[in-house]
C-alpha cells in the first residue's frame, strides 16, 4: 500500500507558502470565473485573453449548463460570504467584484520557464545521471475497490480523473472517464489501462520525481456528464497553478496542483466530498525497479461522503 504523499515534505517554510498561495489565488479565480459565468453583471472581469484568469474563465464557461446548476448554490454562497472554502477563508469576497484579475502574471526568464525555483548554493551539485536506460513512464490503472459505498442511497456512479507532474513541474490532466458503478465490496478491473505518460529525460539529476494525483467525483442521479465535465475542468484549472513552477521545483508545483485541486473539491462539491490521492515515483537512478515493470500497488483509503475507495496503479517503464 502507498500512503498519500506529503506533497510539502522537502520544501521550505517560504516555499510551501509561496505554493499554497499560488493554489490559493488559482481556486479564487476559479470561484470568480463561474461567479462571472452566473452573473456577469455583479462579478465582471477584465483581463488579457492569455491570462490566467481567462484560461480558468474560459474553462469554466464551457461546462454544460447542468454542470454550472450543480455548483451554482455553493459558488454564490461563497460569493456571498456565507461559506468559504478552508483555502479561501481569509479572502474578502468584495474582491469578487472587482474586475481586476485575481492572477499575476507568470514572469518568464526567455527559455519558457517561470521563475520561482529552488537554489541551494550551499549544497554540492546532485550527480548528472549516465544516459537513460528507461526514456517513457506509463502509469497504469489496475483497479478501484470500493470498500464503503456513499450514504445517498444507491450505487455509486464514479467518474476517475486526476492529474500528472512531471520531474521538471510539467503537468498534465488524466483524462476523465466513467469509472462505472460501486456498490459496497465492489471491485473493478481495468487490466492495465494506461492514464498518463511522462518523459524520463527531463530528469536531469538524481534523485527525480513523478506525482500523480487521483480524483474520484461521484455523479448524483445519472449525471455522469456533468461530473466528467467539472472532473475534467478541475484538472484544467489546476494545470495553471503548474505553471508557476519551474524545473528545479517539481515537488512545489505538485504541492500547489494538490492544495488547488483540494479548493477546488471543496467548493464545487463541499468539504465532505471525495478527496484526492497524490501519489509519487522516485528515481533514485535509472533503474528504479531493476527491470521495466513496477510492484502492483495500491492507495490507501480515499475517503468522503461516507464512503471508501481504494485505487490500485502500476508504473512500467519503456525505451
Amino acid at each position: 500500500m502507498a500512503a498519500p504523499v506529503d506533497f510539502a515534505a522537502g520544501l521550505s517554510p517560504a516555499q510551501r507558502q509561496a505554493a499554497k498561495a499560488v493554489a490559493r489565488d488559482v481556486v479564487a479565480a476559479a470561484v470568480k470565473g463561474a461567479l462571472h459565468a452566473i452573473d456577469p453583471a455583479r462579478y465582471p472581469m477584465e483581463a488579457a485573453p492569455d491570462s490566467g484568469d481567462m484560461r480558468i474563465a474560459r474553462a469554466i464557461a464551457a461546462l454544460p449548463p447542468k454542470a454550472l446548476r450543480r455548483i451554482r448554490p455553493r459558488i454564490v454562497a461563497i460569493g456571498d460570504g456565507t461559506r468559504m472554502p478552508a483555502l479561501l477563508k481569509n479572502m474578502d469576497v468584495q474582491g469578487f467584484r472587482k474586475a481586476r484579475p485575481l492572477l499575476r502574471p507568470v514572469e518568464r526568464d526567455g527559455i519558457d520557464r517561470p521563475v520561482i525555483k529552488v537554489v541551494d548554493r550551499d549544497s554540492d551539485p546532485p550527480p548528472v545521471p549516465a544516459p537513460p536506460r528507461y526514456t517513457k513512464a506509463i502509469l497504469e490503472l489496475r483497479a478501484i475497490h470500493c470498500v464503503q459505498e456513499t450514504g445517498g442511497g444507491g450505487a455509486d456512479e464514479i467518474v476517475f480523473g486526476g492529474m500528472l507532474i512531471g520531474a521538471t513541474g510539467n503537468s498534465n490532466p488524466i483524462d476523465a472517464f466513467d469509472a462505472g458503478d460501486f456498490d459496497s465490496g465492489t471491485y473493478a478491473d481495468f487490466g492495465a489501462k494506461p492514464i498518463g505518460r511522462y518523459n524520463l529525460k527531463l530528469i536531469e539529476n538524481y534523485p527525480g520525481h513523478l506525482y500523480a494525483i487521483f480524483m474520484l467525483v461521484e455523479s448524483d442521479s445519472d449525471d455522469r456528464e456533468v461530473a466528467n465535465a467539472l472532473t475534467t475542468t478541475m484538472s484544467v484549472i489546476a494545470v495553471v497553478a503548474a505553471a508557476y513552477f519551474s524545473g528545479g521545483l517539481a515537488a512545489g508545483a505538485a504541492y500547489a496542483v494538490a492544495e488547488a485541486i483540494s479548493g477546488l473539491i471543496d467548493s464545487f462539491f463541499g468539504p465532505d466530498a471525495l478527496r484526492h490521492y497524490g501519489i509519487r515515483l522516485t528515481f533514485e537512478n535509472g533503474d528504479p525497479f531493476g527491470g521495466p515493470i513496477g510492484p502492483k500497488m495500491r492507495t490507501g483509503d480515499i475517503t468522503g461522503e461516507g464512503a471508501t475507495y481504494r485505487v490500485g496503479y502500476r508504473w512500467v517503464l519503456s525505451a
